[in-house]
Formats: structure tokens, C-alpha cells, sequence
């Protein structure tokens, strides 16, 4: 295993990098501002074009458009950086764009969380009151036209007590990721406490859940199914949420979130019985003994996943040696159980965290993720630096390259080109300076797409 920050383990060359967003937050959340949690997210298709999504607060300069509040936003640029087109849509109240996928036909699909009734989800079915958020799917073609946006979800409900008292609950929902189906449909994941609208009927013994929402190509519901773990969701102590999913051999799928069961808090990986139905094959849970936030899982082979996040120690199911702060943690799972196969975490004294996770077209597999370290360290840009690392089948570290500016960068989103001879990474920034690659800020924080040539002696 080489070291986790190995100088002479880098890729050889940056092709491009540009930077892109107005003169406010681009991502705010994530990059410490106001506002609801949105990242950046990123996908190639078929020509190598590469497709952006984030929420913005800006209205100028790349932004071309506003309708109040967290907006979603959309770019789509060639294999060179340059831009061809972006788009802006939303209403009135906070729009996050959280998951992109390809339509299969030059343009991309995005879903999130929207609390708007009006702009773009006028028409689109808002489910109770602006106060209750929703999920969302929304079409863009390849020219970049809004096709077709519908929200999922369910308004308040009010149930009584046996005391007589009434108890009002529901209503939130939401969706982080989305993958395209076997069978030409696509599947969202996310989270929901409703029992009624497009999440029922359903039985109210289950509170906060964990959400599959499949959908067809012109947005209609399919499916729609409440998960918990097996100790089950019975009261608010108990919180499932679903941030990543991939789809398995034989139509089945696997995702991964975060299991809140009291003062505990665990990664969260379930595998479903198919397409067509959301029914539990197995559901595992994993623990350190403290704080972690699961982010992102890919599909390794056709017997096993890897998931990563970030954790603070090593006590419970992490039996890797940690490095202090927040490190990385990957695991790779079996496919028939769920039992943990292999193991291990990267990180230094100062901090990481990690956001993405895919697997190459080598077999190996690549994190995007942040880094903070230590003074003198060496290849230390200042502040929070982007990490990409790839890893071989054990996992271990192959190569590291660090790339960013004197400010904060953190890599949302990966992908790799058709060709598997480059990344592409997008990353929140707010750095401008000419020792590091961002050498342009519009203004509070923006969005960084970076292309790197892989090393060329890796074995495609």
C-alpha cells in the first residue's frame, strides 16, 4: 500500500480548469453560507459532454436567471470546458438540485428538493403548503429546454391521540440521487415522513423512512415505497435517509444513507428485491462508536459495492487504522448479505470528507472528496484542498492528486470520460490566486470543473 499522500503518486496534467457562477453562493451550504444543503453534481454522456447541477443564490455574470430564493442550475459544456448552454429553473421558494443522470438522449435528468408552488413548479402538483418541501424530477434536453418538472410528496396529515389530542405530522420529503433502470425508467432514493399522497397508503407505525421513488421518462410515478431498517421506524428518534443508489444484476438495487436510531447514528446499506417491487432483500447497518455521515456508493462487480463517508475513530464495524479529525472511510460490502469484505480509511491529523465515489473503467476505484491538513504539509494549497484518490481492489491507495487554491475547495461530483484517459471533477470553490489552478472568483462561492489527464501508465 502506498502512502495515503504520496508526492510521486500524482496525475500528470491538468487540461483545463474552469470556473463558473455569479456574484453569491453557488452551493452555499456546503461551502459554510446560509441556505438549504445542495452540492454540485456532475455526469459525461455518450459524446463526452459533461453536465452540471447546483443551487444558486446569484443572478448574473454565468447565472442568467432568477426566481427568488435557492434556484437550480444546469450547465452543459463540451469535452474541451467550453460552455454550450445553461439553464436556470425554479420558483419562488428554496429549489435544490441534488442528482443528475443521463436521459439517454443528449440531455440529463435532475432530482431534489423543491418548497416552491410557483415559477417552473407552478403547474407541477406542490403537495400542502410552501413550509413542506418535496421531491422532484426535471427534464432537460440537449439544448437545454425544461421539458418536464413534476414534484413527489405528501401535505401534512393530522392524526388523534387516544387521549383525544391531535397530532399533526408528514409532509416532508425528499430526493438525493437518481440512476436510470434496466428497463428505460429511472430510480430516485431519498427520504420521507408522509403516509399519504404518492407515499401512500401506508402504515403509520413508520415516521422518518427512507424513500424509492421510481418514475418513468415523462415523470410519471411508477412506484413509490417507504424503508426502514429492521428495528424499524417507529418514532421520531428513529430517522432513515437514502443518499446514493445503484442498481444491482437482475433489476435489484442497493443504497446507501444514514440510520439515526436514537443517540445512535450508522451507515445504512439495503439491497430490494427489483424493479418493479421495493421489497427488502437485506438491510446492515455500521457503526464507529461516534460521528460519521455515509455519502456515496458504486457498484464494484456483480458480487460486491464499495460505500465511503467520513467517520471520527475506529471503534465498531471500522477496523482500519483512522488518522484523527474526519477521515474516509471505504468498505467494500458483499452483495448476498451485506457483511463487510474489506476495509480502509484515509486521511491525516487535520480533516476529510469525502462526497463521491465511482468506479473506473480499470476496476479501480475513485473518490472525490476535501482535504484540510496540518501546516507543512507538502502540496498544500491552503484552507480545504480538492483530494482525488484512487484505489485498488483492497482497497488500497494507488494515487492521490490534490489540486486547489488558497480558499475553500471540496470536490461534489465525479466522472470519468467515455475513454477512461480522464476525470472530471466539480467542486465548490471560493479560492482566486495564482499559485494554486483557481485563478478567477465572480464572488462569495462558485463552481470549479477541472479535467485531469490520467496517469498514462494505468492499465485500462
Amino acid at each position: 500500500m502506498l502512502p495515503f499522500l504520496s508526492e510521486a503518486q500524482t496525475f500528470t496534467d491538468t487540461l483545463w480548469t474552469k470556473v463558473l457562477g455569479g456574484t453569491n453562493f453557488e452551493s452555499p451550504k456546503y461551502a459554510g453560507g446560509e441556505g438549504p444543503s445542495t452540492k454540485a453534481s456532475v455526469m459525461v454522456d455518450d459524446q463526452d459532454n459533461v453536465f452540471i447541477t447546483t443551487g444558486t443564490l446569484s443572478n448574473d455574470n454565468d447565472v442568467n436567471a432568477s426566481f427568488g430564493m435557492l434556484d437550480a442550475w444546469v450547465i452543459k459544456m463540451n469535452p474541451e470546458g467550453d460552455t454550450l448552454w445553461t439553464k436556470v429553473f425554479g420558483g419562488s421558494q428554496n429549489d435544490s438540485p441534488l442528482g443528475i443522470v443521463s436521459d439517454g438522449n443528449g440531455g440529463c435528468v435532475i432530482v431534489g428538493v423543491t418548497n416552491s408552488d410557483d415559477g417552473d413548479f407552478a403547474a407541477t402538483g406542490h403537495h400542502g403548503t410552501t413550509e413542506f418541501e418535496d421531491g422532484f424530477s426535471a427534464f432537460i434536453d440537449k439544448d437545454g429546454n425544461l421539458t418536464k418538472i413534476k414534484q413527489y410528496g405528501s401535505g401534512e396529515y393530522t392524526t388523534e391521540t387516544q387521549a383525544g389530542d391531535e397530532f399533526s405530522s408528514g409532509g416532508h420529503d425528499g430526493l438525493n440521487a437518481v440512476t436510470a433502470t434496466a428497463d428505460g425508467n429511472f430510480m430516485a432514493v431519498g427520504y420521507t415522513n408522509s403516509i399519504d399522497g404518492d407515499l401512500g397508503p401506508m402504515d403509520e407505525s413508520q415516521y422518518w423512512s427512507g424513500w424509492f421513488l421510481k418514475f418513468d421518462p415523462t415523470g410519471k410515478k411508477l412506484s413509490s415505497y417507504k424503508i426502514s431498517d429492521d428495528t424499524g421506524g417507529q418514532n421520531e428518534s428513529f430517522q432513515y435517509n437514502l443518499y446514493d443508489v445503484v442498481q444491482a444484476e437482475n433489476g435489484e438495487f442497493v443504497a446507501l444513507g444514514e440510520a439515526i436510531q436514537g443517540f445512535s447514528m450508522f451507515y445504512w446499506v439495503v439491497k430490494t428485491d427489483g424493479i418493479d417491487n421495493v421489497n427488502k432483500t437485506w438491510t446492515q447497518t455500521y457503526g464507529c462508536g461516534s460521528f460519521l455521515y455515509p455519502k456515496a456508493i458504486t457498484k464494484k462487480d456483480n458480487e460486491s459495492y464499495v460505500a465511503c463517508g467520513w467517520i471520527m475513530g475506529g471503534d465498531g464495524d471500522v477496523r482500519a487504522t483512522t488518522y484523527g479529525n474526519t477521515d474516509i472511510w471505504a468498505f467494500e460490502i458483499d452483495d448476498q448479505d451485506g457483511s463487510i469484505l474489506k476495509q480502509n480509511a484515509f486521511g491525516t491529523a487535520g480533516g476529510e470528507d469525502p462526497f463521491d465515489i465511482i468506479t473506473l473503467k480499470n476496476g479501480n476505484i475513485l473518490i472525490g472528496a476535501s482535504i484540510i491538513t496540518p501546516e507543512g504539509f507538502p502540496q498544500d494549497f491552503g484552507g480545504y484542498d480538492n483530494w482525488l484518490l484512487e484505489l485498488d481492489s483492497n482497497p488500497d491507495t494507488l494515487l492521490t492528486y490534490r489540486f486547489g487554491g488558497a480558499g475553500y475547495d471540496a470536490i461534489s461530483g465525479i466522472a470519468e470520460s467515455n475513454k477512461g484517459d480522464a476525470f472530471y471533477t466539480a467542486s465548490i470553490t471560493n479560492s482566486n490566486d495564482e499559485q494554486g489552478y483557481v485563478h478567477k472568483n465572480y464572488g462569495e462561492v462558485d463552481i470549479c470543473l477541472n479535467c485531469s489527464l490520467q496517469n498514462p501508465n494505468r492499465t485500462l
